[in-house]
């Protein structure tokens, strides 16, 4: 499924509502458009453990690192959990959300890692932010360049250990799913940068036939008191507790993510995928090649770390029948502009709607059917794609003034119009740069967001 298709499949969900039962949020507004006005946030819930098991390198800190073989502490793994303040329902989809920072920095508290958490809660999502081990030295471009520079098995090991324990996150919510109001059939999962690399991975990495090569333990490359440096990272669900229960996820998503291996994905076996990267990602290739192609070109990393960016997984995928859904941001980077990230929020949220949304609706014993929810009149583009001028179809019922407002991929306001006056549709203007705009209506509490592509 290219880009333009994506768009056509989530303005045609925008069309209106689903009939299916209100019992399970499926209303056309709940999972798709912020419907509540705030959140409620629980913080540090030990979600499970993670054995220190890295070496310590010169620079790096024991506290984050961890010390030198037999490896025997254990870390605590915490999550922050957020749910729709007031909500009705008792149980809702959970997203596990995984923040970005190259494997070497960052936690749960991240800004974006907030932002998301807190948007997906108030769309009706119970969203979990988690820490995860991190094992390459951060701090600084240079000594990461240097940790990198000593063989990429450091990289992928250390994205191996964040795929534990976003496993162990996913067991911890579904053995404790009724506790947090957690619909445990309905768990997604998603990241930005080393969280999409892991947010993926997760999602498709399932047995022990499949773990990343470097996850082996490597007699080579040196002892430590009679221990290996470099010992065996275990299964692919690791040790970080709720053993029994399932890893496995409804759907995935990344922003600016990627993969370390294409075998592990199988159709019919491996949840749907919805995939975002920047055209001009210099640190996670869009297509396939070498990570940090910044640190390259500045001569600070010799070292090639191999990885599948998201277009690459996106033709992979659809030719082997996986369903997924590809979106490119032309001229983004590796760091998403504000408008960019609203627009990932907005089609993440729209992807796992249709997961959670297009089900057949609740059986009732064969006597009569569910009944339907009203359909919601709601906006659209068309046409989209368009080769000039395009019209934004509105509700009869919009409530007035509004106003509609027009972004690029940059964040740069490139138009506004206000409606003071009912009508049947509002131009976009046709004398913008080709390319893909992000349009946003606000009408009192009413807010609407789609992607518009200009050719």
């Amino acid at each position: 499924m290219n880009v333009l298709s994506c768009i056509s499949l989530t303005l045609a969900l925008l069309a209106g509502a689903l009939p299916l039962s209100a019992q399970n949020g499926c209303n056309g507004l709940r999972y798709r458009f912020p419907v509540f006005n705030s959140v409620t946030v629980t913080s540090n819930i030990q979600y499970g453990t993670g054995r220190r098991n890295w070496k310590l390198e010169s620079g790096c800190s024991s506290a984050t690192q961890g010390a030198l073989p037999p490896y025997t502490a254990m870390l605590p793994l915490r999550a922050d959990l957020y749910r729709p303040a007031g909500d009705a329902l008792t149980s809702r989809p959970l997203i596990i959300f995984i923040h970005g920072g190259y494997f070497a920095t960052g936690d749960k508290t991240d800004a974006d890692a907030v932002y998301y958490c807190q948007q997906f809660a108030r769309r009706g999502y119970v969203a979990a932010s988690i820490s995860y081990r991190l094992s390459l030295c951060g701090g600084n471009e240079a000594a990461l360049a240097g940790q990198l520079n000593s063989g990429d098995y450091e990289s992928v090991r250390a994205a191996f250990r964040a795929l534990q324990d976003a496993k162990a996150a996913i067991r911890f919510f579904r053995a404790n799913g009724q506790t947090w109001g957690i619909d445990t059939s309905l768990i997604f999962v998603a990241g930005i940068s080393a969280g999409g690399i892991t947010a993926l991975g997760a999602a498709a990495i399932r047995t022990y036939d499949e773990r990343y090569e470097y996850a082996c333990a490597f007699p080579t490359l040196g002892l430590y008191g009679g221990n290996l440096l470099y010992p065996d990272l275990g299964p692919v669900e690791g040790e970080g507790g709720n053993p029994g229960y399932s890893s496995k996820v409804k759907a995935a998503a990344s922003l600016a993510g990627g993969m370390l291996e294409l075998d592990g994905l199988d159709a019919g076996i491996d949840p749907p995928l919805m995939l975002i990267h920047g055209s001009a990602d210099d640190v996670i290739p869009p297509g396939a090649g070498c990570a940090f192609q910044g640190f390259l070109s500045q001569g600070l990393l010799a070292q090639c770390v191999e990885l599948y960016g998201s277009q690459r997984i996106h033709t992979y995928a659809d030719s082997i029948g996986l369903e997924n859904e590809f979106l490119s941001f032309p001229g983004g980077g590796h760091v998403a502009t504000a408008a960019q990230h609203d627009t990932a929020i907005s089609r993440f949220s729209q992807f796992f709607y249709a997961c959670i949304c297009t089900a057949a609706a609740p059986q009732t014993g064969g006597l009569l059917p569910a009944p339907a929810v009203p359909a919601v009149a709601l906006p659209r583009i068309c046409p989209n794609p368009a080769d000039a001028a395009a019209y934004v179809e509105l509700p009869e019922d919009l409530p007035l003034p509004a106003v509609l407002t027009l972004y690029g991929t940059d964040g740069r306001r490139c138009w506004e119009y206000r409606i003071t006056a009912p009508g049947p549709s509002a131009a976009l203007p046709g004398g913008l740069t080709p390319g893909l705009y992000h349009a946003e209506l606000r009408a009192g509490d009413f807010r609407w967001r789609s992607a518009w592509i200009r050719r």
